[in-house]
């Protein structure tokens, strides 16, 4: 006996649209799966390059600190050779000067001169011409002034003039 209208179908376990949705949902976890492992292949990369850009950072700081090590040390240089250079200056000025005071009849064969004094070595045709023409000046520069004569086989004298700053008036 029939009580169907249609022929009656195998049934199957899993129907064609279970299977359709089944194959849908196992290709979105495998994109899922896909995305997370992208994700997480890309976070490691990122992780890595970041602990290598913090190395780098850190020897970066460390090459900083040896250059501003060796900016200072540069600079101190250069305070230092200007202040030799502004002394050679001031020496030469000086020299320049004192060699502008020695009054063509007297030669001077030797001068020592320090921050706070000067010695002088040299021949006059007398004493005379020594005491008017260099000692005076002489004297207008420095507070304390020294000579010592000595005569020489032809007529003229040797002299030994020292001459001193006083301690607070000197150049520091």
């Amino acid at each position: 006996m029939q009580f169907s209208f249609i022929h009656p179908r195998k049934k199957e376990i899993l129907s064609s649209e279970f299977r359709l949705m089944l194959f849908f949902f196992g290709v979105t976890m495998a994109m899922l799966l896909l995305a997370y492992l992208f994700l997480v292949f890309k976070s490691y990369g990122y992780e890595s390059a970041f602990k290598d850009d913090r190395v780098e950072i850190s020897k970066l700081n460390l090459q900083t600190k040896e250059i501003n090590t060796e900016i200072d040390f540069v600079t101190m240089q250069k305070i230092k050779a200007d202040e030799i250079f502004t002394t050679n200056i001031l020496m030469r000025d000086s020299m320049q000067n004192l060699f502008d005071l020695v009054p063509d009849k007297i030669t001077i064969t030797s001068a020592k001169m320090e921050k706070k004094s000067l010695v002088l070595y040299g021949i006059s045709p007398n004493k005379e011409v020594y005491e008017y023409l260099l000692l005076a000046p002489l004297r207008s520069i420095f507070h304390h002034s020294y000579t010592t004569f000595y005569t020489m086989d032809n007529g003229w004298v040797h002299f030994v003039s020292t001459n001193y700053l006083d301690v607070e008036d000197a150049p520091k």
